[in-house]
């Protein structure tokens, strides 16, 4: 039931789902995400996760500033 809230950050960003699963929102677009799934969130895009297992999502953000 944790959520990390929508939000907008200055550069890209890839969420890698390593365990778990949620609903990851970018944009008005909602997308169930499990293990194995990456998501990839453009600059300046509003985004947000939400657990809906039983167990911890864990995942691995890669964000790069674009100049």
């Amino acid at each position: 039931g944790k959520e990390i809230e929508a939000h907008v950050d200055p550069m890209e960003e890839i969420y890698f789902v390593l365990g778990g699963t949620g609903k990851m929102k970018v944009g008005e677009e909602e997308t169930d995400v499990k293990p194995g799934d990456a998501v990839w969130v453009p600059v300046g895009s509003s985004h947000g996760l939400l657990n809906n297992g039983k167990e911890d999502c864990l995942i691995l953000v890669v964000a790069s500033q674009v100049s």
